[in-house]
């Protein structure tokens, strides 16, 4: 095993010399942006994640504390996708 210590340090000196120079992580250049406005889509309560289907930008999955899977699709109409039996925290 020579040369192991060696060869892991030269990678590590070159991982943080690459960290340096890209720096602000491969984000454009530029001013951010001036305002960020936030709007609610739909009243569900405790969620603990949301998703939404690839390719697909009618509907967001939306997972309760409760267990239910809720779909809400533009326009804001909530539906339940999925109750997961059991699930109360």
């Amino acid at each position: 095993m020579r040369g192991t210590r060696g060869g892991l340090l030269a990678i590590a000196v070159a991982l943080a010399a690459l960290a340096l120079l890209v720096g602000n992580g491969g984000a454009a250049a530029g001013p951010p942006p001036p305002f960020l406005f936030l709007e609610p889509i739909a009243n569900i309560s405790v969620p603990t994640f949301v998703t939404g289907s690839p390719g697909d930008e009618t509907r967001l999955f939306v997972v309760q504390q409760s267990g239910n899977i809720e779909i809400v699709k533009s326009g804001g109409v909530v539906s339940t996708f999925m109750t997961v039996p059991g699930v109360n925290y």
